[in-house]
């Protein structure tokens, strides 16, 4: 299968069309025929005007703008439009239309810069049209303007030679302004006909729901055979779209519905769905299923469908509705990591210079999770609230430099106290990771001889403690102890050297507990709140009767 530049316009082999000065059109409705130039309809206060921007091609979208202005003196509100488009033979300084076929047509609209397919139907003049909703509030004397893409495929008759966009203000087509184009004369071997089908508007994919079923067409007129019949589907966003997040099926002889076989170029999934040469005014037809997974990542919220043939290709657009998986889905993996660039037990002298750190978050799991951090600091002695002169938390924010923690009594937990942690919320899709590059000093006003820095990190339903030792000058080595998550301390301390790699070695990594396990088993986290936003909260059997602790809480948001 050949390899194609996904950023590159791709153009069909087609003839290119020259737009012409419309003309009168023989139209079993009541019409006015359009007058050279741009032409203006007015349809009750409703007033229309419609062009063909550039040339129109086999294959290739055309771009009709129409213009609408409210004369009714009332803002519309639900009121529906017309478009339709025909197709036929210049005779006589008219068009003498042909049977249109809705097959060979497609219509899209732009809505708010996505494609949306219309349902077309077959006119009892010939035309195919489609109705469309009027921009809804159009205030009185206002315009707005609505942009069509209309298609026609190679496949319309050899003799047609000229056709025909109206746009009417109007559901029943009354008063609507025309612009005529030609189609110059051709042969058989025009090119591909790509056409997908069995679908209106633009489908929504639930991720982890339903798919969405379509059809799609390939007709050779190239009067040669041609090659394998290939596909692309892309997502609306910078995040990678893999395998794992799309499913493709395809209907075979049997009926039966068989999953198509993913590969990953770049950003996006492609396949092939035929490498069999299509011989020379052949068709095939496939039916297939398109759905999005439950692991796709949130940031993409939309994307699209391309079927190839050579440089001749159809696309589908979709949009993505997410929603978060189930608890007990056995598939899903929310495991969360925390490693840091110490060990062992690190001492501070009361005064001194602060010791650097680097904290490294990383999702584990094959699903993104939302992250939202803060610090957290207490005193060994539960009985006793720390004092936030007493020691100095920085953070190192790129913009900025190292800037203080603004530390706060917390209301989750005893004697603690908080602050944030910037970023304020981090999206981490599967395997990606944040660091944070931190640093604490014991000012003179230090009355604690040891606490212990944890690094709490937690999504909806995930959560994950990695916990640093601190003593004061002068405290016996290991005094507070590692809180019961951690890992193991080695007696001496270490150096600060550099930010973490993002694996445990070198650090203090703790498992992933579930909201079950932290809200009833060790009590360590209890869950408040809704699905949206649950803080998590430091109770008195878990980390703070371990021996005090300065403590980086992520609190629990939506995993999505």
């Amino acid at each position: 299968m050949p390899r194609v530049a996904l950023r590159s316009v791709i153009s069909a082999a087609a003839v290119l069309l020259t737009v012409v000065t419309p003309v009168t059109v023989a139209h079993a409705e009541p019409a006015t025929p359009a007058a050279p130039g741009q032409a203006t309809a007015v349809t009750a206060g409703v007033t229309t005007n419609v062009q063909l921007s550039g040339d129109l091609a086999f294959g290739e979208r055309a771009n009709v703008i129409a213009t609408f202005t409210n004369g009714t003196g009332a803002a519309l509100s639900g009121q529906k439009g017309l478009i339709t488009v025909a197709y036929g033979r210049h005779v006589d300084a008219r068009l003498k239309p042909m049977t249109a076929d809705p097959s060979k047509i497609v219509v899209e609209r732009l809505n708010d810069g996505v494609r949306e397919r219309l349902s077309l139907v077959r006119g009892a003049d010939g035309t195919v049209r489609a109705t469309f909703p009027l921009p809804e509030g159009l205030a009185p004397g206002a315009t707005a303007v609505q942009r069509f893409l209309v298609t026609l495929h190679s496949s319309v008759p050899a003799d047609a030679n000229m056709g025909e966009i109206g746009v009417a203000g109007r559901a029943d087509g009354t008063g609507a302004d025309r612009v005529g184009f030609s189609l110059p004369e051709r042969d058989a071997r025009s090119g591909v006909d790509v056409v997908i089908g069995g679908i209106d508007g633009r489908p929504e994919l639930v991720a982890g729901g339903k798919p969405v079923r379509f059809t799609a067409k390939v007709t050779n007129n190239t009067g040669a055979d041609q090659g394998d019949d290939f596909f692309f589907i892309t997502g609306k966003s910078t995040a990678d779209l893999d395998p794992q997040h799309v499913t493709l099926e395809r209907r075979d002889a049997s009926g039966a519905w068989v999953p198509v076989s993913l590969g990953e170029q770049d950003q996006a999934v492609l396949g092939t769905l035929d490498r069999t040469p299509l011989k020379s005014g052949a068709s095939r037809t496939y039916e297939l299923r398109l759905g999005v997974s439950k692991f796709l990542p949130t940031k993409i919220v939309g994307g699209q469908f391309l079927l190839f043939n050579g440089n001749f290709k159809e696309s589908l657009d979709f949009t993505v509705k997410h929603r978060a998986p189930a608890v007990d889905a056995p598939d899903v993996n929310r495991t969360l990591s925390v490693t840091t660039g110490l060990k062992g037990v690190t001492h501070l002298k009361t005064g001194g210079a602060p010791k650097e750190f680097t904290v490294t978050v990383t999702n584990r799991g094959n699903i993104t999770q939302d992250v939202d951090a803060v610090f957290e600091v207490a005193d060994k002695n539960l009985k006793r609230r720390m004092a936030a002169g007493e020691v100095r938390v920085q953070q190192y924010v790129a913009a900025s430099g190292w800037r203080d923690a603004k530390l706060a009594p917390s209301s989750w937990t005893g004697g603690a106290l908080r602050a944030a942690v910037v970023p304020g919320a981090s999206e981490l899709a599967p395997g990606e990771s944040r660091a944070y590059k931190l640093r604490i000093s014991a000012t003179s006003a230090v009355r604690t001889q040891a606490f212990t820095v944890s690094v709490e990190a937690g999504a909806e339903r995930s959560a994950t403690r990695g916990s640093l030792p601190f003593a004061g000058a002068g405290a016996a080595a290991g005094t507070g102890g590692a809180a019961p998550s951690a890992g193991s301390a080695s007696p001496s301390p270490a150096p600060a050297t550099g930010a973490a790699t993002g694996t445990p070695s070198g650090g203090t990594t703790a498992t992933a507990h579930s909201a079950a396990d932290r809200s009833t088993s060790t009590g360590e986290m209890a869950k408040t709140g809704g699905d949206t936003t649950m803080p998590l909260a430091l109770g008195a059997g878990g980390v703070l009767v371990a021996g005090g602790a300065a403590t980086v809480l992520i609190a629990r948001r939506r995993a999505l």
